[in-house]
């Protein structure tokens, strides 16, 4: 019989419990020199100077050059490549019944097309189917006629401008008629016609003034008109007064966009002279009419009346008013383009507004005319760039009224699309400067930090002027430039520029003002500088 193994596990666990309290002491003793090793290194680290680390390098960005100075704006005035020239040759003739009643033939018109030469544009070649009567505490004689004791100073032939004075009751009236230069045009095509009406008395006098044009579209003696601003096209009998005058009436001879023959344009915005307070397109009321003639449905022979109202006239004072009467435009004389056209009504200046008008063909439900406008222009806000054709006649037209930003000079386009059937039309026009001895323009960007140019335009500059540029705060000139700088001389227009700097974080509305030395003329502009980009 083999003998049995010897149970060693229960030796091993009874020298276990034996032994359990020595191990327990060795454990102990380990765990303190390791505490003992961990304190002597500590104080080691402490008695030993500490290394500074290096700084994480941070990337760095490129050293920023220097901001370049803009480019002076060019002027279109001291540019003349920068605009049509205008074309010298007279396109009609005035002739004069009596020193106030003249009438206009066109000679060879619009170059674009022969159908309008040699035409009449009022009803007699002299005038004599015109009327003018002037207003002076209710009386109301006609103007310059034989009888009315007229002094004409100057024949319209020889200068392409007559003047003739007339005196009635303390009351001065001088009719100036000139040859001018079409605003869209650039040819010599119209009139400027203006009274100047002056109290050479020693009383108060109530002064005015009405002028009835006998109008004649080539051989349509009947025309409709084109009036901005008015749905389609007027063909009854219609009076505007105040805010609702017109900038222009126009009419075509011909309802026709590729071949209108004639067009008649009259302007209501004369240079230097106060607008028309009334406005009335009805029959025609006979050459003698009275001041307030009936206002007698267009039928087929139409006129239009423009009355200046009587307002109280001072001694020595005096008022000018007038209007232009001549030859317009439409694009699609040029183009011969059947859909649409183009026309516009100036003066166009900087700051200023014009009217648009889209005119359509046999327009259809459904169409729509889309205005596009260039930099520096913007629609009114109580017009969209889409509009809607009204259908069911032979033409029809669509205005918008356009804003000229301040700081627009020179060359600019529309554009007008007709939808569905993207028939596109354009018209060039050239914005002048404001009407003014002294204009003041800042072209931007103008941005917190950035530079900007401030330009002076002089008109008809003398020597020994001078301009002087005045900043609010927030704004500096440039080291190079001094606010006091002589205008150079010139023929028309002359130009200085400032270069001005923004400050950082700077922004909002700002005023700019110049004063033209020894005139003592102040002009400012308002600017708005916009907030720069703070994240880089």
């Amino acid at each position: 019989m083999e003998p049995k193994p010897a149970n060693t596990t229960g030796a091993t666990s009874e020298t276990a419990r034996r032994l359990h309290p020595v191990r327990l002491l060795g454990d102990v003793l380990v765990a303190v020199a390791l505490l003992g090793v961990l304190i002597a290194v500590g104080v080691a680290d402490r008695a030993m100077p500490v290394a500074e680390l290096p700084p994480p390098e941070v990337p760095q960005p490129p050293p920023s050059e220097p901001e370049p100075e803009p480019s002076p704006p060019p002027v279109v005035l001291t540019a003349p490549e920068s605009q049509p020239p205008i074309d010298p040759t007279p396109r009609i003739t005035v002739n004069f019944h009596e020193p106030g009643r003249f009438g206009i033939v066109t000679t060879s018109g619009n170059p674009d097309d022969d159908s309008d030469d040699g035409k009449r544009l009022t009803f007699s070649v002299k005038g004599d189917t015109n009327n003018t009567r002037l207003w002076v505490d209710g009386a109301t004689p006609l103007v310059l006629t034989n009888q009315s004791g007229a002094e004409d100073t100057q024949r319209f032939a020889a200068e392409q401008r007559r003047e003739a004075v007339m005196n009635y009751r303390d009351i001065q009236v001088t009719q100036v008629v000139e040859l001018a230069a079409g605003d869209i045009s650039r040819r010599m095509d119209t009139i400027r016609v203006l009274y100047r009406l002056k109290n050479t008395g020693s009383a108060d006098h109530s002064v005015g003034l009405r002028v009835m044009l006998d109008t004649l579209i080539g051989g349509n003696d009947g025309v409709p008109f084109i009036v901005p601003g008015v749905e389609g096209i007027v063909t009854q009998a219609t009076t505007f007064r105040g805010e609702q005058v017109p900038d222009f009436v126009r009419a075509l001879e011909h309802p026709n966009l590729a071949s209108p023959g004639v067009i008649v344009d009259i302007g209501l915005r004369a240079r230097d002279a106060e607008r028309p307070s009334e406005v009335i397109l009805a029959h025609w009321p006979g050459g003698e009419a009275e001041w307030n003639y009936e206002r007698a449905p267009l039928r087929r022979d139409s006129a239009v009346g423009l009355y200046y109202e009587p307002r109280p006239l001072k001694p020595d004072e005096q008022r000018t008013v007038g209007f232009t009467y001549g030859l317009g435009t439409i694009s699609s004389t040029k183009s011969r383009n059947a859909k649409l056209s183009l026309t516009v009504g100036g003066p166009f200046r900087s700051g200023g507004q014009f009217w648009v008008v889209a005119l359509v063909q046999n327009p259809k439900t459904g169409q729509t005319v889309k205005l596009t406008l260039p930099d520096g222009m913007k629609l009114s806000d109580k017009h969209t760039p889409v509009q809607s054709v009204t259908a069911g006649v032979d033409v029809t037209q669509l205005s918008w009224l356009v804003l000229i930003d301040p700081s627009l000079i020179g060359n600019a386009e529309l554009k007008a699309t007709l939808g569905p059937d993207a028939a596109e039309e354009r018209q060039s026009l050239t914005i002048q400067p404001r009407d003014a001895r002294l204009t003041v323009i800042a072209k931007g960007p103008l941005q917190s930090g950035k530079p900007f140019w401030v330009v002076a335009l002089i008109q008809h500059p003398r020597a020994g002027q001078t301009a002087e540029l005045q900043l609010p705060a927030g704004l500096t000139l440039d080291s190079k430039h001094t606010p006091s700088k002589p205008v150079p001389a010139s023929a028309d227009y002359a130009q200085v520029t400032w270069l001005v700097r923004v400050a950082q974080q700077q922004s909002g509305p700002r005023e700019l003002t110049v004063r033209l030395q020894p005139d003592a003329i102040q002009e400012s502009t308002p600017v708005t500088i916009e907030s720069g980009n703070l994240v880089q």
